[in-house]
């Protein structure tokens, strides 16, 4: 018959196998069923971003009147390299929120350009 230090030792490994084992089944499952929308959706943007990118360093004038903008070729190809750039490092960490977040900043930017852009149109 086991003393009492025994079952409390017994009891206390059979806690810590559960213990070390739970979390590794937990974050399977938070991987397998959580990751692949954000990595999807990450190399959408990225390949999105690299795209226009790749269009505003190589045709600056036909992206600009594409968008209904009067930009200088010079702002057109720094978005486009920025974008390239973002595109690039969506595509090479794609899950990665980091990267998502400076989309959306990158988004937030080229709207208030292209609000710039469209009331000096008007003024013109």
């Amino acid at each position: 018959m086991e003393t009492q230090h025994e079952q409390q030792s017994t009891q206390l490994a059979a806690a810590n196998k559960i213990y070390i084992a739970h979390p590794a089944h937990v974050s399977d499952e938070i991987v397998s069923s959580a990751t692949p929308y954000p990595v999807r959706m990450g190399k959408i943007s990225g390949l999105v971003s690299a795209g226009f990118g790749i269009v505003q360093l190589v045709a600056p004038r036909s992206f600009a009147r594409l968008i209904g903008m009067a930009f200088p070729p010079w702002v057109i190809r720094t978005v486009g390299v920025r974008d390239l750039a973002l595109g690039i490092a969506m595509l090479s960490r794609p899950g990665t929120p980091a990267w998502r977040q400076a989309r959306l900043v990158n988004d937030m930017l080229d709207t208030g350009l292209n609000c710039g852009g469209s009331a000096d149109a008007g003024k013109r």
